[in-house]
């Protein structure tokens, strides 16, 4: 369907007069799937958490407990405090796997890294250690220098 052209103003008018809106004012009107809106799914809150509550922790807890208990028989007198700030920030770490709120991504490499310690592999400890340091040092960095501390600690006992 062709549509007339515009009318034209009166004799001192330059170009069309403007044309009346009939559907109502554009400023309250409702316009649903505008080709500029972005998708309401990327408004809705995820329902996916990052924290690794479906894992259960329990073993990777008694291990490293079992480990700090090693450790403390046999830390020398001047490292006693090293050794209680060590374990300070460990219990951060524990606490996380009590509640249930470790990263879901440090899962994985934090039970790696506790198998190769009770298995006294320092080196792969070590190795994975380090990943974490480069990765998590942001938000895991307490418990990451405590657990740095342990495998020294491990390692001379």
């Amino acid at each position: 369907m062709k549509l007339p052209p515009p009318p034209m103003k009166g004799a001192g008018g330059t170009g069309p007069s403007p044309i009346p809106y009939t559907k109502g004012d554009f400023r309250t009107a409702a316009i649903d799937n505008h080709w500029n809106d972005p998708p309401t799914k990327i408004f809705e809150k995820s329902t996916k958490k990052d924290d690794g509550a479906a894992y259960d922790f329990g073993p990777m807890n008694e291990t490293l407990t079992r480990i700090i208990k090693e450790c403390s028989a046999h830390v020398p007198a001047p490292q006693k405090r090293m050794f209680e700030d060590t374990t300070k920030r460990l219990q951060s770490l524990q606490e996380q796997m009590q509640n249930g709120t470790v990263k879901e991504r440090v899962v994985v490499p934090l039970s790696e890294m506790i198998e190769a310690l009770s298995s006294r592999a320092y080196a792969q400890c070590l190795a994975i250690h380090a990943k974490l340091m480069q990765t998590e040092f942001d938000s895991e960095g307490k418990w990451l220098l405590g657990f740095k501390r342990l495998i020294d600690l491990y390692a001379s006992s």
